[in-house]
């Protein structure tokens, strides 16, 4: 009894593994759609699709075992790479269509598992094979918005340029002004930078127009450290003398006498850039030094005090015309007072004056009465 349940079991499982193997080993066919990429074996060629609607999308078709289905399944469900020069792919410069099918059906993974790929919807792809050189192009420093003295000097003379080799041949025969790149430097690449004299910059790179917009292009390094000298732009004036001019509070009118003893303080030095300095000494700008006097100073009665210096817009302060107007400044809307800073210094800047207390029984409406300069 035994010996005949054995031998029941020994032929069903002989007759399922049969039934697997035969399942296993029956012709299928199925569709896949396939990212397809194709890559250079070495860094001297490149590659693209001319086509430029084609979204490296490919429907394949194959046909095979169950087992050899599911195995190409699971390889064509990454990109799938075809390496130029290998498996009916081109490897030499120029324009070049591709039969897929066959591009596909010579795959090394694919040809393993034993799958036959029997059609490719595109069936092929105009492909086009550029093939790269290096070129050494020389650099030069271009310093834009930013005043340099002296020698400039950058890290290095040349950099490597990877492009066509047509565009390398076309750059030879241009004159050597218009096959040189440029390393740019901007006020912006100087960040918080402040301090004049000898400055390093990383710069970056502007290559020649006739290969700026190229494609392929790559270049090493990508920049290069421009070492120059930051010009001296502040510049200094003396002057002889500059005016005093009083200000009080507008409620102080009226209660005061003020007599400046000091009108004018002499030899006073005014630094800042070369175009402030070149408006003082054309009397665009005039140098004024304000004595500000507040009421609780003038109820002290203070004998001195120290001096403001401003620079102030010749046209805001024109003299008087012989009509006792003014001249005709325009509209106020359209007087614009943007006068960047000077600096200002003096050996003696305090203002000596003599402050009197008018009579209370003075109305006048004529503000305090302020001693003319000399008086």
């Amino acid at each position: 009894m035994w010996s005949a349940i054995k031998t029941i079991l020994l032929v069903t499982t002989v007759a399922m593994l049969i039934w697997i193997w035969a399942e296993a080993e029956s012709l299928r066919t199925d569709q896949v759609e396939v990212r397809l990429s194709f890559v250079p074996e070495g860094n001297d060629l490149w590659v693209r699709s001319i086509d430029e609607k084609w979204d490296q999308s490919v429907q394949v078709r194959i046909e095979g075992s169950t087992a050899a289905i599911d195995d190409a399944q699971e390889i064509l469900a990454k990109p799938l790479k075809l390496v130029l020069g290998r498996a009916g792919v081109p490897a030499t410069a120029g324009d070049h269509p591709v039969d897929l099918r066959e591009a596909i059906q010579q795959h090394a993974e694919l040809k393993r598992v034993g799958v036959t790929v029997i059609g490719t919807d595109p069936a092929s792809v105009p492909l086009r094979i550029v093939k790269l050189v290096d070129k050494q192009v020389p650099i030069r420093a271009e310093l834009t918005g930013v005043q340099a003295e002296g020698e400039t000097q950058i890290s290095t003379p040349t950099i490597t340029v990877r492009l066509p080799e047509p565009l390398a041949k076309a750059l030879d025969a241009l004159p050597a002004s218009e096959r040189t790149a440029a390393a740019v430097v901007t006020p912006d690449d100087l960040g918080d930078v402040t301090d004049e004299g000898l400055q390093a910059v990383r710069a970056r790179i502007r290559l020649p127009a006739s290969i700026s917009a190229a494609e392929p292009v790559a270049i090493s390094p990508e920049t290069v450290i421009v070492t120059f000298r930051v010009r001296d732009t502040v510049q200094t004036l003396t002057l002889s003398s500059v005016p005093v001019w009083v200000s009080i509070p507008p409620i102080e009118g009226g209660k005061w006498d003020i007599h400046v003893v000091d009108s004018f303080i002499t030899d006073v030095t005014a630094s800042g850039s070369a175009e402030l300095i070149a408006a003082l000494k054309s009397g665009e700008l005039r140098a004024v030094a304000f004595l500000v006097l507040s009421s609780d100073d003038l109820e002290a009665g203070i004998q001195s005090k120290r001096a403001v210096f401003a620079p102030v817009p010749a046209s805001l302060v024109q003299a008087v015309g012989e009509n006792g107007a003014a001249g005709d400044l325009g509209s106020d809307a359209a007087i614009q007072e943007q006068v960047p800073p000077l600096k200002f210094s003096a050996a003696k800047r305090r203002v000596s004056l003599k402050i009197t207390g008018r009579i209370p029984t003075d109305t006048s409406p004529d503000g305090p009465a302020v001693s003319p300069p000399g008086e």
